[in-house]
């Protein structure tokens, strides 16, 4: 029977697709199996054509012979020997130019009939066309520069290990030296990007990544000062010269010597040795004085005293009240001394009481009266009515529950101020361990590593009363040099070892200290008394600072119009003493000697009081003083620190140094050193004026923001000594 319709192609297109993917699974059968032929197989290291169920235990088998390898002890005779560089140098000297059977090329005719290919020189180098240069990176600049000062007594090794450090010390012991650190971050994170960008351009290329990668290091940091001037100009730039003994590539660097071969690879060894030294140098050791702090430090611990105006009130208050209680104080000795003469007198008169009235003494033997003096006595209950002293002995009794009630709140603030981690003088209490600086020193354009660096350097060449300000940039390898496949126009970029950045902004203006300073603390204007008793003279309290030994060394006086401004410090309970350093025989440093420098320790600045009066309104005393050098009358406000925080610094240095050691000199390299002798010095800011009782308020440090920069207050008045 025929069907109709339907052809042959269509009765039978199922059995065809059967047989089709019948012989194809047949295929994929024999060829897994190897049935005609070699077998699937996978190469595995050393093995070759392994079965896919084998590859497992092979290399599981290749590790373990690996691995004994590199357990098994090394045979001595199994150690390569490397020839000497002479010897390869030379081998490669004998060995012919061309291999022999190789066609010669030369750059001439040849005049030997050998055939020969002739090449002009331009062909011989590889060269690329203007219209394919290179990109050529911008170094960034770095951040802006935060600076803090610090001072402290240099070890006597340091001078006579390192004579061009003696040119800033002073002549004798003690070496105190006071410096200007400054610190900047460089942006690691930024130099890479810079380095490995694609130019859109297609006639620019990118660098190489084996250029710069591992080869682009930091060489030199040079930081860039500028002085005030007494005019208000800022006068010229001058570089800040590298810490005298510590190591430094900015002479090599500046050396406009021929450059040879392999010069990039010494400075790249001497960067890796010598890596803390270029980016973070340590100060000279020290053997008296506060530990040094980098300038981060000392800004982050300024503004973590917390709420300063809190602070401020306290500390004031604690002042006042003190003043109130020594005031108190004297004023009942000076009635009992008072009273004292009194009845002494009236012994020595051998009279009876007088009446009443105003000069109603008592009588002699003869019955007439007799006067103390050219005035008459006037009665003790008159004084209380004419603002004199209290009128009778018995009120000493609520002077003293006045004196019990101020000693009970000052308790009490010291007790607020050492919650929030301050002594009673409103200084941060020191915790025996100082933070170490914990940023690792890699490299900079190696793989991994942090966003950013920090960097800093130490001025040594800061004069006492300067203001200055700083700014910094960077010199890194140049990806450039000894590159000899760089177009004609790009040509001189492989002649210099370095490539500098831009410079960063100035930063904010630091003044320097200097070595004494003077604050009038109290004091009383003229006054005169009734009763005969005179007049008592003006007066004023007087602070003196001297930078002595490490430390702010203190003296204290009461000054009459026309005495001089001169006391006694108080000094530290260890002796100070001058150190004889030599150098043996044999080559070792020794201290071969001591003696104690000083017991007692004289400040005299050439000044005499003049005069106290109070200001027209009324509110605050004025102490007038006269320099004998020139004639010239200043004015001091009474119990007013008008120095910002450098009256708070320099009395939490003096009390730090009553207690301090003087440290044992160390001929041995400089060692970081985590616990320091005395309080934590800052500086910065700018405080209230004076209290109207006359006590000399706390000045607190000005509120800053985390992460910016320092500004340390220029602070000290221009005052000569």
């Amino acid at each position: 029977m025929r069907l109709k319709g339907i052809n042959v192609f269509e009765q039978h297109a199922e059995k065809i697709a059967l047989a089709v993917f019948g012989v194809f699974a047949v295929v994929i059968f024999v060829l897994q199996f190897g049935l005609f032929g070699t077998r699937n197989t996978v190469d595995v290291g050393q093995e070759r054509q392994v079965p896919p169920d084998r590859i497992a235990s092979v290399v599981q088998q290749q590790a373990e012979r690996l691995r004994g390898r590199m357990d098994a002890p090394l045979e001595e005779n199994e150690i390569p020997s490397i020839p000497s560089y002479e010897e390869t140098v030379l081998a490669y000297l004998r060995k012919p130019a061309v291999p022999s059977g190789a066609t010669r090329i030369a750059l001439a005719p040849s005049w030997s009939g050998v055939s020969t290919v002739v090449v002009t020189a331009d062909d011989a180098r590889p060269t690329m066309g203007d219209d394919e240069r290179y990109l050529v990176p911008e170094i960034p600049a770095p951040g802006r520069p935060i600076v803090a000062q610090h001072a402290s007594t240099v070890d006597p090794f340091v001078p006579a290990q390192v004579p061009l450090a003696a040119e800033y010390l002073p002549s004798d012991q003690p070496y105190d030296k006071r410096f200007v650190s400054v610190q900047v971050p460089f942006d690691r994170a930024d130099l890479l990007r810079r380095l490995s960008v694609v130019p859109d351009d297609d006639e620019i290329r990118p660098l190489p990544s084996s250029w710069w990668q591992g080869t682009v290091e930091m060489l030199d940091v040079e930081f860039v000062r500028q002085r005030l001037m007494p005019d208000g100009t800022w006068g010229p730039e001058e570089v800040v010269s590298p810490l005298p003994g510590r190591f430094s590539l900015r002479d090599r660097l500046a050396s406009t010597d021929e450059r040879r071969p392999g010069e990039l690879r010494d400075v790249l060894a001497l960067e890796a040795t010598n890596r803390a030294q270029i980016r973070r140098p340590r100060p000279y050791r020290t053997i008296s004085g506060p530990a040094w702090e980098w300038p981060g430090l000392v800004e982050e611990r300024r503004s973590s005293l917390g709420d300063i105006d809190d602070i401020t009130r306290l500390v004031n208050d604690r002042k006042r009240m003190l003043n109130q209680i020594e005031l108190i104080e004297r004023r009942i000795r000076e009635r009992r001394e008072r009273d004292e003469r009194r009845r002494e007198s009236e012994r020595e008169r051998g009279g009876g009481g007088g009446g009443g009235a105003p000069g109603g003494g008592g009588r002699s033997d003869g019955g007439e009266r007799t006067w103390p003096g050219d005035w008459p006595d006037v009665p003790r209950n008159w004084y209380a009515q004419m603002g004199g002293e209290m009128p009778t002995e018995t009120d000493t009794s609520a002077e003293d529950r006045q004196i019990a009630d101020l000693r009970r709140r000052i308790a009490e603030i010291e007790d607020r101020l050492a919650a929030m981690g301050l002594d009673p003088e409103g200084a941060p209490l020191v915790s025996d361990d100082v933070p170490m600086f914990s940023e690792q020193l890699e490299s900079l354009t190696a793989r991994g590593g942090p966003e950013q660096i920090t960097l800093w350097a130490h001025d040594l060449g800061v004069e006492a009363g300067g203001t200055y300000r700083y700014k910094a940039r960077v010199r890194v390898t140049n990806p450039f040099f000894g590159r000899e496949r760089l177009p004609e126009s790009q040509r001189s970029l492989s002649e210099s070892i370095a490539m500098e950045s831009a410079a960063s902004d100035w930063s904010d203006p630091i003044r320097v200290y200097e070595d004494r300073a003077m604050f009038v603390t109290g004091g009383s204007p003229a006054v005169l008394l009734l009763a005969g008793q005179g007049s008592r003279n003006a007066t004023a309290n007087v602070e003196m600072y001297e930078f002595f030994y490490g430390y702010w060394r203190r003296a204290q006086t009461e000054l009459s119009p026309g005495d001089l401004v001169a006391g006694s410090a108080a000094m530290p309970v260890s002796e100070l003493p001058r150190f004889t350093v030599e150098r043996t025989a044999e080559g070792q440093w020794r201290v071969t000697g001591r003696e104690t420098m000083l017991e007692s320790k004289e400040i005299e600045i050439p000044a005499v009081l003049v005069d106290v009066v109070n200001t027209a309104t009324g509110n605050e005393l004025l102490a007038y003083l006269g320099w004998l050098a020139d004639g010239r009358i200043g004015a001091w406000r009474v119990g007013s620190v008008e120095d910002g925080f450098f009256g708070f610094e320099v009395r939490t240095s003096a009390a730090g140094g009553l207690t301090a050691v003087v440290r044992e000199p160390n001929p041995s390299e400089d060692t970081d050193r985590r616990r320091p002798t005395g309080p934590i010095g800052g500086a910065g800011g700018e405080g209230p004026g004076a209290d109207e009782d006359g006590s000399a308020p706390f000045i607190p440090p000005s509120r800053r923001e985390r992460g910016g920069s320092s500004r340390e207050d220029p602070g000290q008045p221009d005052r000569e000594w």
